[in-house]
């Protein structure tokens, strides 16, 4: 009987001491999951693929519209934060909270030597700028010229007086001059304006073929497609005069979803880009905003690694 309660005491022991090692060891695995996850918090967002983007001659850049409730210092922070190195500023965006200048050519040599600092201190390159208006006379269109040189602008992105022919014969000059790209935009059809016709691929074509190559589009192949237009087809119409694309994705109602995600086809539209042989800026336009805005951007940028490998090896 002595033999037994011993025994008895013994196994339950070994018992004991199994759950003590089962939970020391449950205890040490949630650790481990616990430090990699504050791991992959900690480590910053390797963002877009320059080596890959580089083999096509595309730079990928965030529109600031994305961010047009936000200053451009904190749309910077965002822009860094996912890994993109290049921006197209907006033209009537407040600076910062405490410069409440706008991020155009009227800001003085203060603000605009506090952009140039920001800019190096996010590693940001301003490779190009959205303008509305664009100025209509000589000294205003020099001046903006003049301010883009000076942040290392590429491309001025903008929507043009079609009816001011010698403002769009002075502004390919100075093209020429400041070695600084015109890329002109397509927003959508607009139902309540019958005179806004920069939708319509052909119109477009019409104003800057005249004025090529220093006087391109910029094609917003989302809103191509908020006009009833098919952005394949657009995109293949223009070829040749493209300067910059706003590169987006969308639903069934023409809302902004990660690339990949939506309708419009990205595959076959950056395919065509590359067919075409399009070097130039891919900007992320993303007109979806919200707490999931971030986590969509990245994984827009996640799509764009994956599609421009996949097209080196074609």
């Amino acid at each position: 009987m002595k033999t037994l309660t011993i025994s008895c005491i013994e196994t339950s022991g070994i018992r004991f001491s199994w759950y003590i090692k089962q939970a020391a060891l449950a205890m040490f695995l949630v650790f481990c999951i616990s430090q990699q996850t504050i791991n992959a918090q900690n480590t910053p967002y390797k963002g877009v693929d320059e080596k890959t983007m580089s083999q096509l001659g595309w730079k990928v850049a965030i529109q600031c519209w994305t961010y047009n409730q936000l200053t451009f210092f904190d749309a910077l922070d965002s822009i860094q934060s996912l890994g993109v190195h290049y921006v197209e500023m907006l033209s009537y965006q407040k600076v910062s909270k405490d410069i409440p200048q706008k991020s155009g050519p009227d800001m003085d040599k203060a603000c605009l030597d506090k952009v140039k600092a920001k800019l190096k201190e996010t590693g940001i390159a301003a490779i190009a700028i959205w303008v509305d208006p664009f100025p209509r006379n000589e000294e205003n269109i020099r001046k903006l010229f003049a301010w883009a040189k000076e942040l290392g602008i590429e491309t001025i992105t903008t929507e043009p007086d079609p009816g001011n022919k010698d403002a769009m014969e002075l502004t390919a000059r100075l093209c020429k001059e400041y070695k600084i790209k015109i890329a002109v935009h397509n927003h959508p059809k607009k139902s309540n304006n019958e005179n806004y016709k920069f939708w319509d691929p052909d119109f477009a074509l019409g104003i800057v073929k005249p004025h090529s190559p220093e006087i391109g589009m910029c094609t917003d192949v989302g809103h191509w497609y908020r006009s009833g237009l098919k952005p394949l087809d657009c995109l293949k119409k223009v070829e040749g005069h493209i300067n910059s694309v706003h590169f987006k994705d969308l639903n069934i109602e023409k809302q902004d979803v990660p690339l990949g995600t939506g309708i419009l086809n990205a595959p076959k539209l950056l395919a065509e880009l590359k067919r075409q042989k399009f070097k130039g800026v891919l900007t992320l336009e993303y007109e979806s905003w919200g707490s999931r805005q971030h986590r969509e951007l990245m994984q827009c940028i996640d799509f764009l690694n994956k599609e421009a490998i996949k097209l080196i090896k074609q």
